[in-house]
């Protein structure tokens, strides 16, 4: 009896979950940007929170080693500053509001061409909004910053809450609150299903970063007074976490051309995949995780580049996603590049592929030319 109502329960997770799914296509862009001031019309109403301080996961991490390069010509850019510190966090199967507590200050790094300031910034420059991935600590990017900066590009890469530069909630933390997680039970109430569902609803949360440091960034103007970002010349991309945080910018999102997702979702697809022996199903990429980010492209608002290298730890999120894309659009490209050398393993890869400058230059080019086919360079 206790085996059955212990299925029942987690048929209920995953029929909220897709319920959740299917409610979060018909959110619109502008939502986003008036979230925040609708909830914190409501905070007064519900509790606040701490972050516990748990420790960080390492996945769409880069490599340890790349992680001590320093950058140079950036420049370090707040995005957002709240007097009051809540973050939106949308209504999940679990819990309806969260805030957290404090000032909440989001910051990114700015890449120009040339190093220039943004006082001496060309006018009309086309830009790059690019998603980190799970890292907790402030990764630069400094090999693709200057990889594109090279090629005329702005490149703005956004410290999503509780990451890098930036205050709040980070992801690990939350799952904790929300789940009540422990190492004694590291899924908590909300069970393994639960757990990716929470996760994915919070990475979607996310696109009110995003869509905040592309309003930023676009505003942003030299000493003769021009903006030095052309609106109409603008992409977002990300790898691994970032990746898919860049899917779902991209089905929440429209002040852009095109999506460049690197790697996303690598190194958790088998364990999303693992969703459907906890529920039962056991169809291979087909699980409640995996449609969420289906989901994602089948909606998606502009075309999606997917690529990624041979070895990576999981290859199935370009294989699968991809063709998702072409049965409903005909405005995507994919990639798979051949092995990233000198490395031991996919997670090694997977680092190395947005941090190596050999890597980088095997597969920028075909991401310079995808952007300008549909009008961003």
């Amino acid at each position: 009896m206790e085996t059955r109502n212990n299925k029942s329960k987690l048929a209920d997770i995953v029929a909220q979950t897709r319920k959740t799914m299917t409610t979060r296509r018909g959110i619109a862009s502008v939502v986003l940007t008036a979230m925040m001031f609708a909830l914190l019309a409501v905070a007064s109403t519900h509790f606040r929170v701490n972050a516990s301080g748990a420790s960080s996961q390492p996945l769409g991490s880069p490599s340890p080693a790349a992680s001590e390069v320093t950058c140079e010509g950036r420049i370090t850019e707040t995005y957002f500053d709240s007097s009051r510190g809540d973050l939106p966090v949308l209504p999940t199967p679990f819990f309806p509001f969260v805030f957290t507590s404090g000032r909440s200050i989001l910051k990114g790094y700015l890449y120009l061409p040339g190093h220039s300031t943004v006082a001496d910034s060309p006018r009309n420059l086309p830009l790059i909004v690019f998603n980190h991935g799970s890292e907790q600590s402030a990764y630069e990017y400094c090999e693709v910053a200057t990889y594109f900066t090279d090629k005329g590009f702005a490149f703005f890469i956004p410290y999503r809450r509780g990451q890098g530069l930036s205050t709040g909630m980070y992801y690990t933390d939350f799952l904790d609150l929300i789940c009540g997680r422990s190492d004694q039970n590291p899924f908590g109430t909300c069970g393994r299903v639960g757990n990716n569902a929470v996760l994915l609803d919070y990475l979607q949360d996310q696109t009110f970063e995003v869509a905040q440091a592309i309003s930023y960034v676009s505003s942003l103007k030299n000493s003769a007074g021009e903006r030095i970002i052309n609106p109409n010349r603008i992409a977002i991309g990300g790898h691994s976490f970032g990746g898919m945080v860049t899917l779902f910018n991209n089905r929440l999102l429209t002040n852009h051309k095109a999506a460049i997702d690197i790697a996303g979702a690598s190194e958790s697809w088998d364990y999303f995949d693992g969703d459907d022996e906890t529920d039962g199903d056991n169809t291979p990429d087909n699980s409640a995780s995996i449609r969420f980010l289906k989901d994602a492209v089948r909606d998606a608002n502009k075309p999606i580049f997917f690529l990624e290298p041979k070895n990576d730890v999981s290859i199935r999120p370009t294989v699968v996603l991809s063709k998702v894309a072409g049965d409903h659009s005909d405005r995507y490209q994919a990639a798979i590049y051949g092995p990233v050398p000198g490395v031991r393993a996919g997670e090694e890869a997977h680092g190395k592929f947005v941090t190596d400058p050999d890597e980088i230059h095997k597969w920028g080019p075909a991401v310079i030319e995808f952007l300008a086919r549909f009008g961003v360079k």
